[in-house]
């Protein structure tokens, strides 16, 4: 909890002292300093405060939509500051792009403040601009040109699978903010489409890129928010092919995130157990115990790790981050 909630502060303005103009304010510790990345910090860091505090969703997205009004771009911003505490801003030209990646999750938590705390008025102001993103995502979210992902170990390739089902979940999330069907039975249409190229030969689990061979594999970490939010663009029998293979993937420190990397992101790892059976959900939560636990890492709440080679368990890269808040994933979906 003290990582969470130690890892943003809540400002006023300071010449009137309007505690009605409260925003909160996130810094991305441990890697590179930014405000607010919506890449992979507040999506990570949400599902704390949907179960304990949904009120902070509102202020942590305020300053990022009320950027959004000068934002230039079809897209999202990635964040809305190189170096914490000095929230000035973006460029096109200078930030970090990953572009469907911030795009969708900016969608995927507006509607999750909206759906949790039943304020259908606060949005409103902002949906021409969501809706600006939600038509980026129509126009290019299918079929993903190359870029990256917050999921740093993927390169910038093409036909990433998770992707296009972030954009999917980022169009049925504004159509059910906006009361607007078309969109929702877009990000239908997309999971549809998506299972049919991303599908494996075999029938149980889903290939990274589109065009990779049968042996590929990665965690579709994505699908927690689609049961979050209830938008039900993938069924049950899916959730349950891929608990399946997740349940062959296991190892005593975690599971690997995608079939090229030796490590785990334990983040991403409770959002995979959010719609996974109790088993495959145990094992997930057992194994970030067992890590946590082992003696072997003195930083605080480290999240990356090694399950399979050298160093197995040993915390890498990433530590003292809110983004632990995806520790409340499964009870966030149990809510």
């Amino acid at each position: 909890m003290r990582q969470i909630f130690g890892g943003f502060q809540v400002t006023i303005p300071t010449g009137s002292l309007d505690t009605g103009y409260a925003m909160a304010f996130m810094k991305e510790s441990s890697t590179d300093g930014n405000v607010k990345t919506l890449a992979d910090l507040l999506p990570r860091a949400l599902p704390a405060f949907y179960v304990l505090a949904p009120d902070y969703i509102r202020l942590l997205l305020e300053p990022v939509l009320t950027f959004s009004k000068q934002w230039p771009e079809s897209y999202a911003v990635h964040d809305i500051g190189k170096h914490y505490p000095n929230a000035t801003g973006e460029t096109p030209q200078s930030e970090e792009k990953l572009l469907l990646d911030q795009t969708s999750v900016l969608l995927w938590m507006v509607y999750a403040y909206h759906k949790i705390s039943k304020n259908t008025q606060w949005a409103r102001p902002y949906v021409p601009i969501l809706k600006k993103y939600a038509d980026y995502l129509v126009q290019n979210g299918l079929y993903p040109a190359k870029q990256r992902s917050a999921v740093d170990s993927i390169q910038a390739t093409a036909n990433q699978t998770v992707l296009a089902i972030y954009s999917a979940i980022g169009i049925a999330s504004f159509g059910e903010l906006a009361s607007a069907s078309n969109y929702t039975a877009k990000g239908k249409d997309f999971a549809s489409k998506i299972l049919d190229l991303a599908v494996n030969t075999k029938g149980n689990h889903i290939i990274t890129h589109y065009s990779d061979p049968a042996s590929s594999w990665i965690g579709t970490y994505p699908f927690a928010f689609d049961k979050l939010l209830d938008l039900g663009l993938f069924n049950e029998s899916v959730y349950n092919m891929l608990s399946s293979w997740y349940e062959t993937q296991q190892h005593p420190n975690g599971m690997q995130f995608f079939s090229e990397v030796n490590k785990t992101v334990s983040t991403l790892e409770m959002w995979l157990a959010a719609t996974s059976s109790s088993q495959v959900r145990n094992f997930f939560i057992g194994s970030i115990h067992k890590t946590l636990t082992n003696g072997l890492n003195s930083v605080p709440g480290p999240t990356i790790w090694n399950v399979v080679g050298s160093d197995v368990g040993v915390a890498f890269m990433s530590k003292a981050k809110s983004d632990v808040g995806s520790y409340f994933m499964v009870a966030a979906v149990d809510m």
